[in-house]
């Protein structure tokens, strides 16, 4: 079994290759584990347990048998997360739509099979939309078809994702289009974090979060105060650890809209649309600025959650609890190399939790991390 592993705050941290499967070991699991890796027999891992532990696990035997259950599994290719799925086969010839973009003279073309295919993408970046049908260097298929979403570039294929991980399918969309407005290979990146994010001198600070998390909001009003927003939901890092954004626009909630109107004269109720899951969102052009290839050494990841039930708390997290919540919201390049260089800057980035509700508190917040140099 392929492996990458780092000693991260004293836990162990092992990437299984081919997947995207992380576990997180202490000792004595981890002694466990890497005997387990030479082959060491049950028995023999046993005793080495009873005399290099003593005492910590009450049934040494009982423990090393379930630690030794839950390896197998891993290693049972069945039983691990896997990536995307393998090339669909036929092309289709029939679309829904086709669409034509330009960002700073990057024209781009997007054939949509599907009104969903289309409104996962298409909402995002409307303001960039061109009445331009010459050809462009650029063609882009979003596919549903037999139960799989394809992504397509210049008629090659790229990715697909089964329908059930619609999420997985606009982040891999989205994706593409970075590769293609930054000039890299779609798997150049290193990862892909659903996160907002700022910038300011060069440095930025990203707010991964979950839908409905407050990062969307924590990043427009940011906008509004000075700093450049890098992107609204999700964010690609190269390997150097820089952060790259696209001009797409912020999805703002309902909850959102009385925060933001003050800085955003554009957020009317005529704006208000569905969102692909549903909700009523408003779509914000607000970037200030983009320039392609062009990326932002991240310093700074900021765990946000926007609650009133809760009092505002802003502290840092070492990197054994900060690291779950990071690999819950980003997509690692499985390449092995890869996933070395993301360990390594796992131990250089610093990581926040940020619980607010009052948003001067946050604003401040944040902003004691750009004037401290972002760690």
């Amino acid at each position: 079994m392929s492996i990458v592993e780092k000693e991260i705050d004293k836990t162990h941290t092992v990437w299984f290759g081919g997947t995207r499967s992380f576990v997180m070991l202490e000792e004595p699991a981890s002694f466990v584990f890497y005997n387990y890796m030479e082959g060491i027999s049950a028995r023999k891992i046993k005793e080495q347990c009873k005399s290099r532990y003593g005492s910590i696990e009450a049934d040494t035997s009982g423990f090393v048998d379930e630690m030794l259950s839950y390896f197998e599994l891993l290693e049972n290719p069945g039983n691990r997360e896997y990536l995307e799925l393998k090339h669909p086969g036929e092309f289709p010839l029939v679309f829904f739509s086709e669409k034509t973009y330009c960002a700073k003279g990057i024209s781009f073309r997007i054939k949509y099979q599907t009104g969903y295919t289309q409104d996962v993408i298409h909402k995002l970046i409307a303001h960039l939309e061109t009445c331009h049908t010459g050809p462009v260097c650029h063609e882009i298929a979003l596919l549903q078809n037999k139960g799989i979403f394809s992504l397509y570039h210049n008629g090659e294929w790229i990715s697909s994702f089964p329908i059930s991980d619609a999420g997985h399918f606009s982040g891999g969309a989205i994706k593409l289009l970075y590769s293609i407005l930054h000039g890299k290979g779609y798997n150049d990146w290193l990862m892909t974090v659903h996160a907002s994010g700022v910038e300011k001198d060069g440095a930025s600070v990203l707010f991964p979060a979950a839908t409905g998390r407050g990062k969307s909001t924590l990043a427009a009003l940011l906008n509004a105060h000075g700093y450049n927003l890098i992107s609204d939901d999700l964010i690609a890092l190269d390997t150097e650890g820089e952060a790259f954004g696209i001009p797409a626009a912020v999805s703002v909630k309902q909850g959102s809209v009385n925060v933001l109107s003050p800085f955003y004269g554009n957020l009317g109720p005529a704006g208000t649309e569905r969102s692909p899951s549903g909700k009523k969102v408003r779509y914000l052009p607000a970037h200030r600025d983009f320039t392609p290839g062009k990326g932002y050494r991240a310093k700074a990841f900021v765990f946000v959650n926007y609650n009133c039930e809760k009092p505002f708390c802003f502290r840092e997290l070492d990197r054994k609890e900060a690291l779950p919540k990071m690999l819950k919201e980003a997509w690692i390049n499985p390449q092995k190399e890869k996933i070395s260089r993301f360990f390594d800057l796992v131990c250089q980035f610093r990581f926040y939790e940020l619980t607010y509700c009052e948003t001067g508190l946050a604003l401040e917040a944040v902003g004691s991390l750009f004037r401290q140099g972002v760690g």
